[in-house]
């Protein structure tokens, strides 16, 4: 039957019928064709076009499958996106949005039968964040974009460039604490805040009394001693005489000197007075000799001998033994050690260990329970956090983000891959496991710190090697 022309009353009519959404009952979804009734269904099935198209889709039925199936979900999650952003919404609401559009792509044609399966798919492969709820599943979009990776580092560098400064801040009010405290102590100041810290309650015994302040604090000034009469001038004495005066006379006071002074002598010219001069002071007596000199007469072999002994320990004393030199050497290594681990440590200590081939377990519930804390291969990193995991007992693929993801400790003996800290991407050998401390021991077999034996490597820093 031929189409009406266009600007008719027919196809006017028909135009209009065909705007909104129809019954999905009466759509083919391979010829991507809406009947608005039973019989116009059954007419297009019947036609030649439907036939062929239908004998296509058998030759390769996979392949249409996973192109409807790719079709819907870029359309689901590009609302979801742009519409929601990462807020959590109900996921029946995105999908009314997604059907009003008429051309879009059914369920039924996809690989998905209900859209509670496709909600739990976008789980599984990391897409969104699925949670179940008495009222449904709810989602939230997971923004991997670079332009959102790189607003999340900016973001987390400002924290922690705001957490240094309040780090740095607070370490100056503490030391401008104990400087001011240890100040108070010196200047005796814990005293007066004690005198000055006692308070009492006013009582006022007559209402009528009348109330004075001062202004002066409660502490009294004591009044000034009295003045005492100056002392009168002592004679003058010349520097001879009192150096030719006993050492007990000349040292003591003034009172003293008056009274050793002879009383003849009031007045003596210094130019008179020559002073006698002195003899040199002795030389200083050389230090002792440290010699056993005993109270007795001893023997003198036997003098000797400890002579001898005293002479070889004092050589012991003074030089250090061959083990001390050892060991102050070793400890010396040790600490440039030391330095350079912990400048590596610095250096490689990342917020993602995700690496190819290493088994890991998944932690996820929503994965179902056959992937529940079940072992599986890293195969493929999308990113830094998210990761393609073939599982080892089922051999599904599912996308993971590596906070549902735990390392994996092997048996002792057995290689291992350090994934984060100071050796970083080494392999190594697992030594020792401290249960109690949740770290181990492992030996390092890869690059220039090949051999090295470190300790104390955290459970989350190694995991098992495929």
């Amino acid at each position: 039957m031929p189409k009406h022309e266009a600007m008719t009353p027919k196809a006017i009519a028909n135009k209009i019928k065909s705007k909104g959404l129809q019954k999905l009952r009466w759509y083919c979804q391979m010829c991507q064709k809406q009947c608005r009734d039973e019989n116009g269904f059954k007419c297009h099935i019947m036609s030649e076009s439907h036939q062929r198209q239908l004998l296509l889709v058998a030759d390769n039925p996979g392949r249409f499958v996973g192109s409807f199936s790719e079709e819907f979900l870029k359309g689901f999650m590009d609302i979801l996106r742009r519409q929601y952003g990462t807020r959590r919404v109900h996921c029946n609401v995105v999908y009314q949005e997604y059907i009003r559009d008429k051309d879009h792509y059914h369920m039924n044609a996809t690989r998905w039968s209900t859209l509670t399966g496709f909600v739990m798919y976008l789980g599984r492969q990391g897409l969104c964040e699925v949670e179940p709820t008495p009222k449904g599943w709810y989602i939230t979009y997971i923004d991997r974009s670079p332009e959102a990776l790189a607003r999340q580092a900016a973001d987390a560098k400002k924290v922690k460039m705001d957490r240094d400064d309040e780090e740095r801040t607070q370490k100056m009010i503490e030391d401008q604490i104990v400087r001011a405290t240890a100040l108070k102590k010196v200047n005796g100041d814990n005293e007066s805040d004690e005198e000055g810290g006692n308070y009492t309650e006013l009582i006022r015994k007559d209402e009528n009394e009348k109330i004075t302040l001062s202004l002066f604090g409660s502490k009294t000034i004591p009044p000034p001693p009295p003045s005492l009469p100056p002392p009168p001038p002592p004679l003058p004495y010349p520097s001879a005489v009192k150096e030719h005066l006993p050492m007990e006379i000349s040292n003591d006071t003034d009172e003293l000197l008056e009274e050793a002074r002879p009383a003849k002598i009031m007045k003596i010219e210094s130019n008179d007075f020559q002073e006698p001069k002195l003899p040199p002071p002795p030389p200083p007596p050389p230090p002792p000799v440290a010699v056993v000199k005993p109270s007795v007469p001893m023997n003198p072999l036997k003098l000797a001998e400890l002579e001898a002994k005293a002479k070889k320990t004092a050589k012991a004393v003074k030089k250090p033994s061959q083990e001390e030199k050892k060991k102050k050497s070793l400890s010396s290594l040790d600490t440039v050690f030391k330095l350079e681990e912990e400048r590596k440590e610095k250096m490689n200590r990342k917020d993602y260990w995700l690496h190819v081939g290493i088994i890991v377990k998944v932690l996820n519930k929503r994965l179902g329970e056959d992937i529940y804390k079940k072992k599986g291969l890293i195969e493929e990193l999308h990113d830094q956090y998210t990761a393609s995991i073939r599982m080892l007992d089922s051999k599904e693929k599912v996308k993971v983000d590596q906070s549902y993801l735990e390392t994996v400790i092997p048996a002792i003996g057995r290689t291992v891959l350090i994934v984060n800290g100071a050796y970083r991407g080494y392999k190594a050998k697992l030594e020792d496991v401290n249960v109690d401390k949740y770290c181990v021991s492992v030996t390092i077999e890869q690059g220039p710190s090949r051999g090295r034996y470190v300790e104390n490597i955290a459970y989350e820093d190694v995991c098992k090697v495929y």
